[in-house]
């Protein structure tokens, strides 16, 4: 377990470094004038329903962030590695070496979606975020997270 979690951390600093190297990082998410948008933040075993609206367009800017695609990377990583050390260090290498550019995306994605919770504050998932500003948490259907902020948006108007 502690080789899971020693593993999990050195692909944490190898996907946040590819990151920042691309240029793509959540302060910028968080100091630019963003449009309306809704971020859902979720685990796979949690999956997100109505993204869509009833006419199946995307109204409402929804980008769903995975937050356990490292932590499931991590896992098939290590699964079946050799008890002795040096041998399971040259199968996670070897393992390393044939992770695909979707692979690579996927984490990215995974560790700039962890950032970006982490900037935003959000304390657990799931959560659906609008605006950068306003969260429902314990919810993965979409709709139903709208219908709440925008009850709450009609109570705080009156």
């Amino acid at each position: 377990m502690a080789r899971v979690a020693m593993i999990s951390v050195c692909l944490v600093s190898m996907v946040l470094a590819l990151a920042a190297h691309n240029g793509v990082l959540a302060e910028e998410i968080r100091g630019a004038d963003i449009p309306v948008r809704t971020d859902v933040f979720t685990v796979s075993s949690l999956p997100v329903t109505g993204a869509a609206s009833e006419d199946g367009q995307d109204a409402f800017n929804i980008v769903v962030h995975e937050l356990d695609a490292i932590a499931r990377f991590t896992q098939a990583l290590s699964k079946e590695l050799s008890n002795q050390p040096e041998q399971a260090k040259a199968e996670v290498l070897q393992r390393l070496k044939r992770i695909n550019r979707k692979q690579q995306l996927a984490l990215q994605r995974s560790a700039e979606a962890l950032a970006l919770g982490v900037k935003l504050g959000i304390k657990g998932y799931p959560a659906v975020v609008f605006d950068a500003k306003w969260v429902v948490y314990g919810i993965t259907d979409v709709q139903h997270a709208i219908r709440l902020y925008h009850r709450w948006q009609a109570e705080v108007m009156q």
